[in-house]
């Protein structure tokens, strides 16, 4: 626990409280002690702590934050059947290549399938340029730039 009251080098700066209330709304510290607004008075926090999300912003690794709020995106197959015929449906070929294909992409098995998709990941990466290329263009399209 902190005394706020005790850093006075600190404390007596215009804009120090206002910034101890921005760290507890955005969850970093926790006041034990405060008093609100009043008629008149100063918002003040006289005592606080700093909370396990404060400790994971000052981590460089991010601290446990980054371990528990990981998000796992899972593809079963059929999932990923559904996006390849997108896909296929989407290319400037003969209907009955198309139908052809997505037949043949269905009667898959699980292990085949496996393999098409770490072939079809490798193929991507090794398009890293192309793929900088799409997010540059698409992040200064999404930011209104």
């Amino acid at each position: 626990m902190v005394d706020f009251q005790k850093l006075p080098e600190f404390s007596d700066h215009k804009d120090f409280h206002a910034n101890l209330f921005y760290l507890e709304e955005h969850g970093l510290i926790s006041s034990l002690a405060k008093r609100e607004h009043s008629i008149g008075a100063k918002r003040m926090i006289f005592t606080g702590i700093i909370t396990a999300r404060g400790l994971d912003f000052l981590e460089d690794d991010g601290g446990l934050s980054a371990i528990l709020g990981a998000v796992t995106i899972k593809l079963d197959r059929e999932n990923i059947r559904k996006l390849l015929e997108l896909k296929i449906e989407s290319l400037d070929i003969p209907q009955d290549k198309k139908r052809g294909i997505s037949a043949t992409i269905r009667d898959l098995s699980s292990d085949a399938m496996r393999h098409l998709c770490i072939k079809l990941i490798d193929l991507g990466l090794d398009s890293a340029p192309d793929v900088y290329h799409l997010l540059q263009t698409w992040l200064h399209r999404s930011a209104g730039i």
